[in-house]
């Protein structure tokens, strides 16, 4: 739960919009360090793979979103 509210505070989404498969992608890419965690959730976001809702949402852009690799990963 702890990847998952930094996860929700990174993005400023509701912590029960960080679905499970989304975190598990997310801790896999950052190898489960927390600066990391949150750098590839920014990037996500500032490639609009990932979507902020008006109503505290995320949604993913693509159906699969693990193939994504951000530079100096």
């Amino acid at each position: 739960e702890g990847v998952r509210a930094l996860v929700a505070k990174t993005l400023e989404v509701k912590i029960e919009s960080v679905e499970d498969n989304f975190l598990n992608i997310i801790n896999e890419k950052a190898g489960g360090i927390p600066m990391y965690i949150t750098s590839i959730a920014a990037w996500l976001v500032e490639r609009e793979m990932v979507i902020k809702t008006d109503d505290g949402e995320i949604r993913q852009r693509f159906n699969d979103i693990s193939k994504a690799q951000p530079s100096g990963f």
